[in-house]
């Protein structure tokens, strides 16, 4: 037997062991051995792939193994770790060793607290130990019920419902896992499950690629408080979506009226399109891998890097173009002629930098970066309003080019913020 599977054998003896005791004593017993046997066993492992890499062992895996599951669909139970995998599995086994002291008095269901405590670690080393796509898939499946198991019973707080909420997202993440796992298998010709001779054959498309690798690690950063730490979702101490959004509508509908210059009706339609567009930019405009202050001030206020100044943007310049309008003027008579001044060049150099942010940002999955570029085109455009005479002008050919260039930043803007999901109303 390879030496690896001892991660999944010693689980599944505890369990066994589990099932037959008839006293807190015999619980405890199988636990302390168990898990000391899974860290000496981690230790163990440790060293030897250490002398094996210093002894000049280059192999990609070491201590591999595999046993052919199902012929058919090349799935089988393919075993090997890497230096990643081994840090992985020394960190889980101190986890377990340390975890089941912690649970030493656990009271009442102690007997099924350890039973899932053991399933769901039995679903940790087996996914580390993995070289299989659907087997490791398989053992990240076998962790997910224990998981939901142990907040909901013996959690705190909202267990109940931050148990329920964890599980729904990570099935959810399940699923885009398992069409991920498809498409690279098949993508590759549908000969094997392994990941090394998946990348050994250097066949999948680049377009395809693009399309299944993502699906099977999407890492993301923390939405942290004012206090900078992370929500403590485990714990359901996070504000229900509905009520975010209506206490930020409330708050837009308030700054709306505040401003008197639109009727109350009206006003709390476009409060609810700016209440969107705040919680959307407001999350969409950071790196989705690094953490963030989700803080509801700062993603509601006028000014900054926030959603309501990029649709306050959009407004003041379909506000220009409807008294241009107004006043007689041809929307599409005009054309664009070179700038005049450096606001105006900068405007329209920022305007210029349109597909290579689209095309950059589509490659990168990145919407922060497009949050980005509307920012900065937003301050170009504020500057060029504040510095040019756009309707009190004299020069009508000046004007009717600038009334061109009003079009396109409406049309440049109002095409991210689609892409972005939200829109911008006809009054603020």
């Amino acid at each position: 037997m390879n030496f690896l599977s001892i991660f999944v054998l010693i689980p599944l003896l505890m369990l066994f062991a589990l099932w037959l005791s008839r006293s807190i004593a015999q619980i405890r017993t199988v636990m302390v051995v168990g898990s000391s046997a899974l860290l000496i066993s981690a230790i163990a492992l440790t060293v030897g792939y250490l002398q094996a890499r210093a002894g000049g062992d280059t192999s990609e895996m070491l201590f591999r193994a595999d046993t052919v599951w199902y012929a058919p669909l090349h799935i089988a139970y393919s075993v090997g770790v890497d230096g990643i995998s081994v840090a992985m599995l020394l960190l889980s086994a101190v986890i377990v060793f340390t975890g089941t002291f912690a649970s030493w008095r656990l009271q009442p269901l102690t007997k099924e607290y350890f039973l899932w405590f053991t399933l769901l670690s039995m679903g940790v080393f087996g996914f580390f130990i993995s070289i299989d796509l659907f087997t490791m898939f398989m053992f990240y499946e076998i962790a997910l019920i224990p998981m939901y198991l142990l907040i909901g019973v013996w959690g705190s707080g909202r267990k109940e419902y931050a148990a329920m909420k964890l599980t729904l997202m990570l099935m959810g993440g399940s699923a885009f896992l398992l069409i991920g796992i498809l498409g690279i298998f098949f993508g590759s010709g549908g000969t094997t499950m392994n990941i090394l001779e998946i990348a050994q054959l250097h066949n999948i498309p680049f377009s395809q690629q693009c399309i299944w690798f993502p699906l099977t690690f999407l890492g993301f950063g923390t939405m942290n408080g004012k206090d900078g730490k992370p929500f403590k979702t485990r714990e359901g101490g996070v504000m229900r979506l509905e009520n975010l959004i209506r206490e930020i509508d409330d708050e837009m509908y308030k700054k709306i009226m505040d401003n008197r210059t639109v009727e109350e009706a009206d006003a709390r339609k476009t409060a609810a399109e700016v209440g969107l567009a705040a919680i959307k930019y407001g999350d969409l405009s950071n790196q989705a891998s690094k953490d963030y202050i989700f803080d509801v001030d700062r993603f509601t206020s006028f000014e900054g890097n926030t959603g309501p100044y990029i649709l306050y943007t959009i407004v003041r310049i379909k506000s220009i173009l409807n008294r241009y309008k107004e006043e007689g003027g041809n929307l599409e008579a005009g054309e664009i002629l070179p700038a005049v001044n450096t606001s105006q060049k900068n405007l329209m150099l920022e305007l210029a930098r349109f597909n290579e942010v689209m095309t950059n940002a589509a490659e990168e999955l990145a919407p922060h970066k497009i949050c980005a570029y509307i920012y900065d085109l937003a301050n170009a455009f504020n500057k060029f309003y504040h510095e040019t005479k756009i309707l009190a002008t004299d020069d009508m050919e000046a004007q009717s080019s600038w009334i061109s260039l009003l079009l396109l930043t409406r049309r440049v803007l109002e095409t991210c913020i689609d892409m972005l999901g939200f829109e911008a109303p006809e009054r603020m």
